[in-house]
């Protein structure tokens, strides 16, 4: 079983607290490591940069300063988008509740607790697969950062794991 923090796998099964039931861990799927996005910032930093260099030689006295200011965007746009990835949801199903909790920058949020013998998943519309759970008027996307691959095992999952709850 991998780490959920190294970002090999988008689904991640963790043990539960007290041995029973479901435990897991949605995280996106980070095609960068870290230093993997600073190698590709500085890469695109001293292109642009270069270019820059070379045509004020040219007689393009403005280029160093857009090129400075288009290295400061693409950093805070890359900033912005790895930011964005620091978020997980745990869905935790034990005897009496399925529980849905959502993290991002480090605050953990309950977005919904559902009886696991009433909860559904919903069929997925046509086009995108999405995994919905409804219970008594209530709906929660879950695993929307997924990819369609991943969503189709969490819903296969969720749902072997409801129906082995149930009976």
């Amino acid at each position: 079983m991998h780490d959920p923090e190294n970002g090999a796998r988008m689904i991640v099964s963790v043990p539960a607290p007290d041995g029973a039931g479901l435990r897991l861990c949605l995280k996106p799927n980070r095609a960068l490591s870290g230093r993997g996005m600073v190698a590709a910032f500085v890469a695109i930093g001293a292109t642009c940069l270069a270019v820059a260099l070379w045509s004020a030689t040219q007689g393009n006295v403005f280029a160093p300063f857009f090129a400075v200011l288009d290295v400061i965007v693409v950093g805070a746009v890359l900033r912005l988008v790895w930011r964005s990835g620091e978020c997980a949801e745990w869905i935790e199903l034990s005897d009496d509740a399925l529980t849905i909790r959502r993290e991002a920058r480090g605050r953990s949020v309950e977005a919904a607790r559902f009886h696991p013998y009433w909860v559904r998943l919903r069929p997925a519309p046509q086009g995108r697969p999405r995994v919905v759970l409804s219970s008594h008027g209530r709906s929660l996307e879950v695993g929307a950062f997924l990819g369609e691959q991943e969503r189709e095992a969490l819903a296969a999952t969720l749902r072997s794991a409801l129906q082995h709850l149930r009976n």
